[in-house]
């Protein structure tokens, strides 16, 4: 009979001859904790790896230039966009990095642009601005002054950030802007979010306590 081991994660006893819990943790764990926890962080290490290599490959194409003073100025704005084959694009801009496109977080990451994209509140629209015609504020009709949004985030869109919120939760990632309409094509409401690895974290600008780059 094999000898009594104690899981190293769950603490439970098992037979056998257990698994390595390396690099989720030390010791050794048993098959049930293996399957759901390190095998998966496993899985996760490797795509994350991966995902890495394809950024820094990404960083060293001729498309990081893709930057533009003009289309720097409405950053953060609900614009609408003319495109070179006269489509009309309406939504909140952004700059397109590394960061974004890959979802690696460091601030080295955000050094060089890749291009820009528009967020329509459905779809997410990646160009660079050789594909833009024309670019201007959306119509005043169209937004309310109320949905221009907090300047002290305004100024971080497009970065790493790190941020503190009034019910003592924390959160870092990528900050974007992203306005949601109440319905009548008249009132919008400004709200932002965090991109991290694994999911979004919206919020309005009243939960946040402190914020800074990251």
């Amino acid at each position: 009979m094999d000898d009594i081991k104690f899981c190293c994660i769950c603490g439970e006893s098992f037979e056998g001859y257990g698994n390595n819990a390396h690099p989720l943790t030390r010791g050794v764990c048993c098959d049930a904790c293996n399957n759901a926890y390190v095998i998966p962080h496993r899985i996760y290490l490797t795509r994350k790896q991966s995902t890495r290599a394809a950024a820094d490959m990404l960083a060293q194409t001729q498309i990081r230039k893709h930057a533009d003073a003009r289309l720097n100025g409405y950053v953060g704005k609900r614009v609408a966009l003319t495109m070179c084959d006269d489509c009309v694009e309406v939504g909140v801009l952004h700059v397109d990095t590394v960061a974004a496109r890959y979802c690696t977080y460091s601030p080295a990451d955000n050094v060089e642009i890749i291009g820009y994209y528009i967020e329509t509140g459905k779809t997410e629209l990646h160009f660079r601005k050789s594909h833009v015609k024309n670019i201007r504020l959306a119509d005043a009709a169209e937004i309310t002054e109320a949905a221009q949004g907090n300047e002290q985030l305004n100024a971080l869109i497009g970065k790493s950030v790190f941020i503190e919120f009034n019910n003592g939760a924390a959160a870092f990632g990528f900050l974007h802007q992203t306005i949601v309409s109440a319905g009548n094509n008249k009132n919008y409401l400004v709200r932002y979010y965090v991109e991290m690895p694994t999911r979004r974290v919206y919020f309005e600008s009243a939960d946040v306590k402190t914020i800074r780059e990251y």
